[in-house]
């Protein structure tokens, strides 16, 4: 959850946005615009089979109209792919 603290009875739409996503990862935020008094979305990120495992340094980032831009990092690990297998 991406959650956004309104300052100053600020109304205006923000949108949201991520950067410097691994190679293969996409990121999708429900709602994509926080309109009113919304201040929180859901961040989805989807892996796909190209990318690498590892950690990133994600950037989330939310502009307004009339205001600074604000952002916040997240550290998004990309797993090992791996299987089990279990006998009975």
């Amino acid at each position: 959850t991406v959650t956004l603290t309104r300052g100053g009875n600020y109304t205006g739409a923000v949108t949201l946005a991520a950067a410097n996503l691994p190679s293969g990862v996409t990121a999708t935020f429900a709602p994509a615009t926080l309109s009113g008094t919304t201040t929180s979305a859901t961040a989805t990120f989807t892996v796909g089979a190209t990318a690498a495992p590892g950690t990133a340094t994600v950037t989330i980032s939310a502009a307004g109209s009339g205001v600074a831009t604000a952002s916040a990092t997240y550290a998004l690990t990309v797993p090992t792919p791996a299987i089990a297998l279990a006998t009975g």
